[in-house]
């Protein structure tokens, strides 16, 4: 860090803002960052302020070159010591482990299509006002929802009612019996009632209804032909 510049203030609006973002969603690309901070700022100013927040430790960047990916944001020590401060969370008490900062490229890929569709959806609510909570898949996984590990939990709130909405990113890496095998983990878990149990402490309210998306990458090639293969697998 140069020496004439004085350490960050955490509590600056947008230093916090991208704190809190990459808490809570792990793992954020630039443009991510920028899109949940909603923070009046320019671009430059994003990249100015995260380059200082790498340099002193509030977040560690993530450089996947082989699959030519822009830089890849996860908190640092330095910057979870600082949530856990600005949350008021006592030691241990925030979901951060020193081996996030090392992952392999195709759980990051995974991570950041889930991401993707939960940012969209989260903004989406943002803009019309409507009240919406998630859980990630460590969350879920506590839960101990059987062998069922969906990627993403999202809870809408809108017009009186509640929407329980599961995330399974797609990456084109599950054939159909796997698939199939997934769907009707799904069934049982609404079923047998352990859904509404297990998930009960997240809603102010009984869920109005329950729904399973699944998203795979537009850009990629055959992004529209998979979406058509998973369609005819669930008929």
């Amino acid at each position: 860090r140069r020496k004439d510049l004085k350490p960050l203030d955490i509590e600056n609006p947008l230093t916090r803002a991208i704190l809190e973002a990459v808490g809570r969603f792990r793992y954020l690309l630039s443009h991510q960052i920028m899109a949940l901070t909603a923070v009046p700022s320019r671009k430059t100013w994003v990249e100015t302020r995260l380059r200082r927040m790498w340099d002193e430790r509030l977040l560690f960047r993530i450089q996947v070159r082989v699959a030519h990916l822009p830089a890849i944001y996860t908190l640092d020590a330095q910057g979870a010591a600082a949530l856990k401060h600005l949350w008021g969370l006592a030691p241990g008490n925030l979901d951060w482990r020193k081996s996030q900062k090392y992952v392999a490229y195709f759980g990051l890929a995974h991570f950041l299509l889930a991401n993707e569709a939960l940012i969209a959806a989260t903004l989406a609510c943002q803009r019309e006002g409507y009240p919406c909570s998630f859980l990630d898949e460590k969350a879920l996984r506590r839960m101990r929802l059987g062998r069922l590990r969906p990627d993403r939990y999202l809870c809408i709130q809108r017009k009186g009612k509640v929407a329980s909405l599961f995330l399974e990113a797609d990456r084109r890496t599950e054939g159909k019996t796997a698939f199939q095998t997934k769907v009707r983990r799904y069934h049982h878990l609404l079923r047998s009632g352990e859904f509404a149990r297990k998930l009960a402490v997240h809603h102010t309210r009984p869920p109005s209804y329950f729904k399973v998306l699944v998203v795979t990458p537009a850009r990629k090639r055959g992004g529209r032909r998979r979406a058509e293969e998973l369609t005819t697998w669930i008929r």
